[in-house]
């Protein structure tokens, strides 16, 4: 964990270099890499593994997901709907409102790039896409699910 920039190091070797992420400063936030997903596995092994270092991490992943929101693209896969449906899905759980709220918040102040004719996708150069965790499927499914509908979410594989 890094404190100052209250986030989990991308560890991947993306240059050959294995120590490179030492150096990297804008580590990914996003379901599969850093806070985000973090909280997200340290909220799924909770209730199979009762830890109290596994609650504070889940919470400052939290913390760190709402504090930190992504805006480049509004993909489930590493952009803003990804993000915020994990972080609506465990403040529900923990009945946080104001987590909740705060998720609330974020989509309206985020609102506008989903308003136009093609909200940024996860894919190089905003490509537009149909697909699911890059394009508009997921995020209209991510839509649906924060504004009450039962969904399955495929971030944790749920059916």
């Amino acid at each position: 964990y890094l404190a100052d920039q209250q986030n989990w190091p991308d560890l991947r070797d993306l240059n050959g270099d294995p120590t490179h992420y030492r150096d990297h400063h804008n580590h990914l936030r996003a379901w599969c890499h850093g806070a985000p997903g973090i909280a997200l596995s340290r909220w799924l092994m909770g209730p199979i593994w009762p830890d109290t270092e596994l609650e504070r991490e889940l919470a400052e992943a939290f913390h760190s997901t709402l504090a930190h929101p992504l805006s480049l693209n509004m993909s489930i896969c590493h952009g803003l709907l990804g993000n915020l449906w994990i972080a609506d899905r465990i403040a529900a759980h923990f009945e946080n409102r104001d987590g909740q709220h705060k998720v609330r918040e974020q989509l309206q102040q985020f609102g506008g790039l989903i308003d136009n004719d093609r909200p940024p996708s996860g894919l190089p150069h905003q490509l537009h896409s149909p697909t699911l965790f890059n394009g508009i499927a997921g995020m209209g499914l991510a839509l649906l699910a924060m504004m009450g509908h039962s969904v399955p979410c495929p971030l944790w594989l749920e059916i």
